[in-house]
């Protein structure tokens, strides 16, 4: 089925208006001529049955495929809408990300040039405007970064670099700098590894961001603080990251959305968190590109845990004890 439909270009075409099969309007319009045809056999079979008059079943099959073209045309036509407004948000997301991030790159870059030169603010209101700034630059920075991501994966052009690599080095990068970085808060964590970890075969790059985005989740909602837990231990021919919080958890109406895109759940505009409902979105797209899968439980207002698995190699599998 998909060599025939790739042979049609339906598949690349598709891809290019990046929404699903039954979504895109050339594969609708193939399957809309397949129901016409068949409901005109149908419809001469029947006629045939009860009528005996070839002028009169000519006249009803003629109705019934005009009736049908009209129904077909008009689905085809809204869909051939929709997908052509989803190729335009998406092509405006990826030239105004760009256009965004060139700026927000040439500010930082200055920022950092002023502080490899050394300059010292003096006033102290000044200095918190410096760090504010650098801070908030920072931040779009990576709200940008996230749009060009999604973009990539809704149009298919997602290139994964894999390679094998230690996820616990990772996890201890990650942690280290969010240890430094949540200093004044009443967070803190805690980092347990089981022994003789095998390596993992996935893109490191894309693996850092999947990990920065469930810990950065796990700080964002454990607004009384608390223990944020990160456990590597090895399954059949994987390795499994959990990190459990102490926060806020998620509701059961919440649940069934959480990796959706740009979804936010009603906790984010009670406690004021900020994101843009993509890091979970982001994660998921890539676990499960890299064969992997990822999941969560949680209970509201005792906190969550999220977990992910990456292949392992296939001759690296712990100690070569399972298959």
């Amino acid at each position: 089925m998909a060599k025939f439909l790739d042979s049609l270009n339906i598949v690349k075409q598709c891809r290019r208006y990046g929404v699903g099969l039954w979504q895109c309007p050339h594969f609708l319009f193939l399957v809309m001529g397949a129901i016409i045809i068949s409901s005109i056999i149908a419809t001469y079979l029947t006629a045939q049955w009860f009528f005996t008059e070839p002028q009169l079943i000519a006249l009803i099959v003629l109705v019934v495929a005009a009736i049908l073209f009209v129904i077909g045309h008009i689905i085809v036509s809204s869909f051939e809408r929709v997908a052509e407004a989803s190729l335009a948000k998406s092509e405006f997301v990826a030239i105004m990300s760009h256009q965004i991030k060139t700026p927000l790159s040439i500010i930082k870059w200055q920022l950092n040039l002023l502080k490899e030169k050394g300059i010292k603010i003096e006033d102290s209101e000044a200095k918190k405007f410096f760090i504010h700034l650098d801070e908030e630059n920072q931040r779009m920075i990576h709200i940008v970064n996230d749009l060009l991501e999604l973009n990539r994966i809704e149009d298919s052009t997602i290139f994964l670099n894999p390679s094998v690599f230690s996820l616990k080095e990772i996890i201890d990068e990650v942690v280290g700098r969010r240890r430094k970085e949540n200093l004044n808060t009443n967070v803190s964590f805690e980092v347990k590894t089981s022994e003789n970890l095998p390596l993992v075969f996935a893109d490191k790059i894309r693996t850092r961001d999947v990990v920065s985005h469930i810990i950065d989740n796990a700080i964002r909602y454990s607004i009384n603080g608390g223990k944020i837990t990160v456990m590597l231990q090895g399954v059949p021919k994987c390795v499994c990251c959990s990190v459990r919080d102490e926060g806020i958890g998620i509701s059961k109406e919440d649940q069934k959305r959480i990796f959706s895109k740009f979804f936010r759940a009603e906790s984010v505009y009670k406690y004021q968190t900020q994101g843009l409902g993509l890091r979970l979105y982001l994660a998921k797209a890539i676990v499960e590109a890299s064969g992997g899968k990822i999941g969560f439980t949680s209970q509201e207002g005792k906190g969550s845990t999220f977990w992910f698995t990456l292949p392992v190699p296939k001759n690296n599998l712990i100690g070569n004890n399972y298959q």
